[in-house]
């Protein structure tokens, strides 16, 4: 149970910092993580997530300018 909160928590926080992203989609995202790191505090996986989703958009920039 505890790890079902600390994932909504996490996703919570991304969905913070970028709300064009689905709860359902956020919620998947942080279960993943989870399943990756598992002694990870929910405030490190929120960062997780908030820095893989910039990095994914800075390389989609980055493909578009380069095309």
């Amino acid at each position: 149970m505890f790890r079902h909160l600390k994932a909504n928590r996490a996703a919570r926080r991304l969905r913070e910092a970028y709300p064009e992203i689905p709860l359902p989609v956020a919620r998947q995202r942080a279960w993943e993580l989870l399943q990756r790191f598992p002694g990870a505090t929910t405030g490190r996986l929120g960062e997780y997530l908030i820095h893989d989703v910039h990095l994914n958009k800075m390389l989609a920039n980055l493909n578009r300018n380069i095309r």
